[in-house]
């Protein structure tokens, strides 16, 4: 009997890679599973000059929540369950955790982020959640 995936968490860059994974998610997981989740991850800057480095943080978490708001309401209404989450860290550690801590039974990304915005947040981190994670992981590769 083949497992069912109730779960689906699809982390995203706002690549086009990124779209292609939760097109996918949607479109082959999304009449059984019961959540399907987005989840971006902010790294943060850090320095000796951290009053400036605050400052930039800041604006950086705005664009992402704004980039994520956007990104999630495209797809408003292609599921019955659609939720968003963002993370503050680095991007593979935090997938991770979201997964386990949302109970996932399926990890849906796309093999690299294409821009030089989506190479900061994954760089590597389609490798380190596929071998890392308590679930399976469907990779789509574009």
């Amino acid at each position: 009997m083949p497992k069912e995936f109730k779960h689906v968490l699809v982390p995203v860059d706002f690549s086009e890679n990124a779209e292609e994974a939760l097109e996918t998610a949607l479109k082959v997981f999304g009449d059984s599973a019961d959540t399907i989740s987005l989840i971006t991850v902010c790294e943060s800057i850090t320095n000796r000059h951290a009053e400036m480095m605050t400052e930039i943080d800041d604006m950086i978490n705005k664009s992402i929540n704004e980039q994520m708001q956007s990104f999630a309401s495209k797809y408003e209404g292609r599921h019955k369950n659609l939720k968003a989450y963002i993370k503050k860290g680095h991007a593979a550690p935090q997938i991770l955790s979201a997964a386990k801590e949302l109970e996932v039974d399926l990890i849906v990304m796309g093999s690299q982020g294409t821009s030089s915005l989506a190479r900061v947040f994954f760089g590597h981190t389609t490798y380190d959640v596929s071998r890392k994670a308590h679930c399976s992981v469907f990779v789509i590769r574009t």
